[in-house]
C-alpha cells in the first residue's frame, strides 16, 4: 500500500491510498481509493501502512468511513475475524490474487 497526503482546492487534506489488493470482495476492482481527513469518522479515516482493511467506497472511490462499514482488521480480535468472514460470505465476487 502507498499513502499520499493531498489537498483539495480549499486546502483540506485527504489521503490517496494505492492498494496492494490481496482480494476484492465486491464491486469494481480499483487500486486507488480516497479518504477525507477532516476528523469526522463518518466521512473518512486515516489509513496506516502494513495494516489490513475492509474498505467500502462510493462510485467515486471515496471511502464511506467507519459509519459506512470501513474498518481496520485486527488479527487478535475475534470481532474483526467474524466481520471479515461475514463480508466474504456475502460477497458475490471471487477472490482476486
Amino acid at each position: 500500500m502507498k499513502l499520499e497526503i493531498l489537498f483539495d482546492k480549499d486546502n483540506r487534506p485527504y489521503q490517496k491510498i494505492t492498494l496492494d489488493n490481496k482480494s476484492m470482495l465486491k464491486g469494481n476492482y480499483t487500486k486507488v481509493i480516497y479518504s477525507t481527513m477532516d476528523g469526522n469518522a463518518c466521512h473518512g479515516m486515516s489509513f496506516s501502512l502494513g495494516k489490513e482493511y475492509v474498505a467500502f467506497t462510493d462510485d467515486s472511490n471515496w471511502i464511506t468511513g467507519y459509519c459506512g462499514g470501513t474498518q481496520l482488521i485486527w488479527d487478535n480480535f475475534d470481532f474483526s475475524k467474524e466481520f471479515l468472514k461475514s463480508i466474504r460470505a456475502l460477497s458475490p465476487n471471487k477472490q482476486i490474487n
